[in-house]
């Protein structure tokens, strides 16, 4: 079975609800297997503990279809889109994080260290590469595109570099 892009906003009850599958009556255990889960919100299966799993299922938050083909050209590292490697790209993302400052418009570019998340330890990263010698960023270090998964997740609206 493929449950794609599903939501449910509430059970009526004090459970979180599936996306997918809600599976509510008491000491009821469904067996799934085989199974495609992607872009299910907010949980593909509810509540935890609920079903059990017959293997060769495959979990996902978003659905492969559902990506761009490409992200724009990009340089790794620039939260601010000015096309430099500076403070100021992780003084953007500490802002982001932690001041509610807008979002980077290529958030694949702030992902620094390319870990397919954009959290604190991209600051970090930025700062320990500028001013300890730390690890090179991973590509693309030039104006460029890249076509990983995770900078497909992450996104990318708008980039400075051309």
């Amino acid at each position: 079975c493929e449950f794609r892009n599903n939501t449910a906003t509430e059970t009526g009850r004090d459970l979180p609800p599936g996306g997918a599958i809600g599976n509510w009556a008491l000491n009821s255990v469904s067996t799934i297997s085989e199974s495609i889960f992607c872009g299910n919100q907010p949980a593909a299966i509810s509540p935890p503990g609920s079903w059990e799993d017959s293997g060769q299922n495959l979990f996902s938050d978003i659905c492969e279809e559902d990506l761009p083909g490409e992200t724009p050209p990009f340089l790794r590292g620039d939260s601010n889109g000015d096309a430099v490697l500076d403070v100021s790209d992780a003084i953007t993302t500490l802002g982001f994080l932690f001041l509610g400052d807008n979002s980077p418009a290529c958030r694949a570019a702030a992902d620094s260290n390319a870990d397919g998340n954009f959290d604190i330890s991209d600051a970090i990263f930025v700062l320990n590469f500028l001013f300890l010698g730390g690890e090179a960023f991973p590509s693309p270090t030039e104006c460029s595109i890249s076509e990983q998964r995770s900078d497909l997740s992450l996104g990318c609206e708008n980039s400075s570099c051309q």
